[in-house]
């Protein structure tokens, strides 16, 4: 994970590219979570369970919305640090790709893109078998 003042990114091992095209924001946003109001352990909670719940059969992109942190009595984005954590360690990170800071239109400092990992196929689920000729009983 790379932090700067106000950029943070994370990729696991082999989605690097994946990463570069998320940073120009290459992939649709598929549905936003907005932190704003919440402290950091209500947050970390939400982020946990939005990636959970927001994993689709393909890979897709989200947006979590965390604030600059201007109304911070400190003055500094402290749900951006709390969030891009959350995203690199377990158990959030077995849902997440890459994460990156938003482009300005989605939030920019205020908000990262997170590309979460396609969900795997269900138990017993036959739909995703491969096709094709298949033995007769």
């Amino acid at each position: 994970m790379n932090s700067d003042e106000t950029t943070v990114e994370g990729a696991r091992v082999g989605f690097e590219r994946r990463l570069r095209d998320l940073a120009r924001g290459l992939f649709p946003v598929f549905e936003t979570l907005d932190l704003h109001g919440m402290t950091v352990e209500k947050a970390e909670s939400a982020v946990r369970s939005f990636c959970a719940s927001a994993r689709g059969n393909v890979p897709r992109t989200v947006l979590i919305v965390h604030g600059k942190g201007i109304h911070s009595p400190t003055g500094r984005a402290i749900l951006r640090d709390a969030v891009a954590q959350c995203l690199a360690t377990a158990p959030a990170a077995r849902n997440v790709l890459c994460f990156v800071t938003a482009r300005p239109k989605h939030g920019g400092a205020g908000a990262m893109y997170v590309l979460l990992a396609a969900r795997p196929p269900a138990a017993g689920n036959t739909s995703s078998a491969p096709r094709g000729n298949r033995p007769r009983s």
